[in-house]
């Protein structure tokens, strides 16, 4: 779509959610410029597996980064390595504890920090500022990844309560608030990394997301995320905000697509042919042509395997979900519980459906073909007659 390499800054908010996020200015101001994906879902609700699927364009039985205490592996063409073969310089910034488990290995320059002691804000402005400064006409890529709300939430939360504690949770809940609180200092960071980059460049690809949701109270047992695969926390966002060169108008795009489709998108958009296959589609004639065109219908996995919560699994996941707008079916292996829902009637997933209606058997299907092909095991371990 363009003659020259834009800049191309990543920008992941770690866990944040969008209803909460767009309560600050400075998100009704990007909404203004930018196309909107409110409605994407994540492969699943923690920060490895999702960001490994984001970069990669897999899912995390193909990328196989598939459960909290898992080795890495980092075997699989990312989009770190698309931009390399471009010759763009990658620029990427972590939390020193997140080093060792995220897509880093092929990164020109990688800084961390301590989410706990660090200014991050100060921390990433300064690479802004090395890129920038280091580009000498090449254009760059600069990942930059914030804790979210993580930090308020470990240091509130998770050494205090248990997640059973039902105190916590709720309508009016300590754990809203400290999202709230959270999502404040998220804006001003925000606001602080736009400005110095708009300083410098007035031109880059700006991608601000989030990994994966984060519980502001919904359900005891999950006092974080990673537990369950309820909307709130397998819903995430993206806004790309593209060069004004290419005249792509801001616009909202309802339709439910998944973090995998990131990847491709960019490389749609760079114009790069694909090395390997991959499981997300590119969104790029979505956001040019017809935004009232529907998107092929789909059916979006999510997996998680928790480290607390009523049924922990940090080895490998026991809790899936499959989304078909407006259908969203919930499996749970440990207890073989199905949960049915319209996410439209019902976004809260709070009244189960009977298996008659939808597309309940297409779903049980494809979420069944998913976790046969991902671990070969018995059919019996797995399958649950209906």
């Amino acid at each position: 779509m363009r003659n020259e390499k834009p800049n191309i800054i990543l920008t992941i908010l770690d866990g944040t959610k969008l209803d909460i996020l767009k309560r600050n200015n400075i998100f009704k101001s990007l909404e203004e410029s930018s196309v909107l994906f409110p409605n994407l879902v994540t492969p699943a609700p923690y920060t490895m597996p999702s960001i490994y699927s984001i970069f990669t364009g897999l899912y995390p039985k193909n990328h196989g980064n598939n459960a909290y205490l898992k080795t890495p592996k980092q075997n699989h063409y990312t989009i770190t390595d698309y931009m390399n073969s471009l010759k763009y310089k990658t620029y990427g910034s972590v939390c020193s504890i997140s080093e060792s488990y995220l897509p880093i290995k092929n990164f020109d320059y990688i800084q961390t920090y301590d989410e706990f002691k660090d200014d991050i804000t100060q921390k990433h402005i300064q690479l802004v500022d090395e890129a920038y400064n280091k580009k000498r006409g090449e254009a760059f890529f600069l990942y930059l990844h914030h804790p979210g709300t993580h930090k308020g939430l470990v240091k509130n939360i998770v050494k205090n309560y248990s997640e059973f504690d039902e105190n916590i949770f709720g309508e009016d809940s300590l754990l809203k608030k400290i999202n709230q609180k959270q999502s404040n200092e998220i804006a001003n960071y925000f606001e602080a990394i736009m400005s110095s980059i708009k300083k410098r460049d007035d031109n880059p690809l700006i991608i601000t997301m989030s990994d994966h949701g984060t519980t502001s109270g919904e359900r005891v047992g999950e006092y974080m995320y990673g537990v369950y695969c309820f909307n709130y926390t397998i819903k995430s966002y993206a806004y790309l905000t593209f060069p004004s060169e290419n005249l792509i108008l801001p616009k909202i795009i309802n339709d439910y697509c998944s973090t995998l489709d990131l990847m491709p998108t960019i490389l749609d958009y760079l114009k790069i042919e694909k090395n390997n296959p991959v499981d997300g589609i590119s969104l790029l004639q979505k956001i040019v042509g017809d935004d009232r065109k529907v998107i092929e219908d789909r059916f979006l996995i999510s997996e998680t395997g928790g480290v607390t919560g009523p049924f922990p699994s940090p080895y490998r996941p026991n809790v899936y979900s499959c989304i078909n707008y407006p259908w969203k079916l919930i499996y749970y292996t440990k207890t073989g519980k199905f949960e049915y829902f319209n996410i439209n009637d019902d976004p809260n997933e709070l009244n189960p459906l009977s298996y008659k209606k939808g597309t309940f058997k297409e779903c049980y299907n494809k979420m069944m073909e998913y976790i046969f092909s991902n671990y070969r095991m018995e059919s019996s371990e797995y399958y649950h007659r209906i």
